[in-house]
C-alpha cells in the first residue's frame, strides 16, 4: 500500500468524496437510524465521538445540511 493511498494495491475506489462529505453521509445515516426515537435530539459531540471526527468540522457540515433542510437544528 502506498503511503498516501489508504486502499490496498489493486483496489480503486468507487467514488471520492471530500472529508465534509464523507461526515455528512455517515452523520444523516445515524440520524436516519436513531429517528425512531420519538424524535429525540442528538447531539454533535454524541456523533463525532462516534465518527471519530472533530465536533467543531461536524458542526459545520450539520450546519450546512441544516441551511438545505436535509436536518433540523
Amino acid at each position: 500500500m502506498k503511503q498516501h493511498d489508504r486502499h490496498p494495491e489493486g483496489v480503486n475506489p468507487m467514488l471520492r468524496i471530500s472529508e465534509a462529505s464523507n461526515l455528512a453521509v455517515h452523520a444523516l445515516a445515524y440520524l436516519a437510524r436513531e429517528q425512531d426515537d420519538d424524535r429525540r435530539h442528538v447531539s454533535v459531540a454524541e456523533i463525532s465521538q462516534l465518527l471519530g471526527c472533530s465536533p467543531s468540522h461536524l458542526a459545520k457540515v450539520l450546519s450546512n445540511l441544516a441551511h438545505r433542510r436535509f436536518v433540523t437544528s
